[in-house]
Parts: C-alpha cells; structure tokens; sequence
C-alpha cells in the first residue's frame, strides 16, 4: 500500500485503556452495513423517520472512528515494540488507512445530506456508491487488524509472555556462552607451556628431517663400499685356496664358477649402490 502519508493533529490529554480498539472496531464495521441495510428499505417505503435514523447511524459512524483511531493508536503503541519486523509494517499501514478512514468517515453523511437537499436521482446514486465503498474499505481494514492479531500477535497476552520468556533464555544462552568461552580461555592458558612445548618438539623434528635425507647418501656410499670389500675379499680367499690346492678338473670348474657367480654377485651388488645413491640425491 502506498497510500501518502497523513496524520490526525489532535492530542488525546488522557490516558486511553488498552485493548478498547477490538470493541469499537466490530460496532464501526456493523454500523456502516446497517446504515445501507436501511437506504435500501427506505427505497421501498419512503419514510422520513428511516432517513432520520440513517442520519444518526452516520454520526455515530465518525464517532466511532474517532474513538477507533484513538484506541488504535493506544494498542498499537503497545504492541509495536513487541511485533516482528514484519508486524510492524503491517501496523504501520493499518494505521495509515485507519487515519484515511476517519477522514473518509465524513463522506457518507456530506454525500447523504445533498442527496437529502437536492433529491435527485443522481445524488442519491453517487451517495449509495460512497456508502458501499466506505463499507468495502471499512472490511479491507478489519482483515488486515486481524492479521496482525492472528498472524503477528498484536496485543496477545500469551504471545507477549512467551517472547519475554524467549528473551530471557536468549539472555541466559548469552551468559552460559561468556561461561564456556571463559572457561576454554583458562583451560589453554593452563595447558599453554605444554602446547609451546609440543610445538617446538615438532619444530625441531621437522628441522631435523632436511639433515637426515643430506646424509643418508654418504651412508648409502659407506655401507655400499663396506660390502664391496668384504665380497672382493672372499673371491680372493676363495682363489688363494684354490691354486694351493691340487683339485681335478672338475674341482677347477666349480671353482672358477664360484668365482664368477662372487664377482657377479660383488657387481650386481655395486650396481645396485650406483642406482641408490643417485635416488637419494
């Protein structure tokens, strides 16, 4: 709704009490309906007395809504801070019609008293048009007051106690989370030498790893040219026995076979250190 804005200068020197706008509300949406209930009978009998009480049904109409905006705005001002964000949009436009509405109040009695004077036919039509849509803005206005009790809970005793009730346990939410985050703050502090600690240990383990992987090449190197020399040796004693000793020609054979099968073994063996080393590197 975008309706301008517009107000009602009027200050209430008293204190209004609350919840009256319900109870003014459901007679300043009858009386309107009964109004047009009686034009439309007045069509037929043609009473003067009808015209009479119609006349009097419309004043008690604007004093209606005078009081509706009066105890509207008393309840609302209640209810606004407690309502959602979307709750108090809808009141603020509740409200706005609502001032529109007592202004607009006025019209069906203006348009009544002319049609009254003038008695014409046309005057008459156009008094019945502003009554009907006096009436059908008048509906629109209630359904949205009860939106804002049955959807927003606007002045509900029980939706009021239930949100104070959630304020609360938000409030002591907030204080239990300031315990534990006091609590973690004195655990870590407590155990804080012993974290530092482990961090360096871990520090000096990774510090250590770069050292390790230098050196294990020239380990590699070591052990590699430690076996080498321990198989050479053994082919040489192995040759050395063989020439003091006369053997067969068989003999010789398995001899000189063993010898190879060492000195392949020694060179696989070196072989097999050559590839290593450079993997390492």
């Amino acid at each position: 709704m975008n309706l301008p804005a517009i107000t009602i200068p009027v200050e209430i020197p008293f204190e209004v009490p609350l919840l009256l706008h319900p109870v003014v509300a459901h007679f300043a949406i009858v009386i309107p309906i009964i109004v047009l209930i009686l034009e439309i009978a007045n069509l037929y009998f043609k009473r003067r007395s009808l015209n009479i009480l119609s006349f009097s049904f419309l004043f008690v109409t604007i004093l209606l809504f005078a009081g509706l905006y009066v105890t509207g705005s008393a309840d609302g001002k209640e209810a606004y801070p407690l309502l959602a964000e979307a709750g108090q949009a809808e009141l603020k436009e509740h409200k706005l019609l609502g001032t529109y509405l007592v202004y607009a109040s006025l019209a069906p009695i203006i348009f009544k008293t002319i049609a009254v004077l003038v008695m014409n036919k046309w005057a008459k039509i156009i008094y019945f048009l502003i009554l009907v849509g006096f009436i059908a803005v008048n509906f629109v206005q209630g359904k949205e007051g009860g939106e804002l009790v049955y959807t927003h809970g606007a002045n509900v005793k029980i939706v009021q106690e239930y949100e104070d009730k959630l304020g609360v346990a938000e409030d002591e939410m907030y204080e239990v989370e300031e315990g534990y985050e006091e609590e973690i703050d004195a655990l870590k502090a407590a155990h804080q030498e012993e974290i530092d600690a482990l961090k360096a240990t871990a520090s000096s383990a990774v510090e250590a790893v770069p050292a390790a992987v230098e050196e294990a090449p020239a380990v590699v190197e070591e052990a590699a040219a430690e076996v080498t020399q321990e198989v050479e040796a053994v082919v040489e004693e192995v040759t050395e026995k063989a020439s003091e000793v006369e053997v067969t020609e068989e003999v010789e054979k398995a001899t000189e076979a063993a010898t190879e099968t060492a000195s392949e073994v020694a060179q696989e063996a070196t072989e097999a250190v050559e590839e290593l080393v450079p993997a390492t590197k």
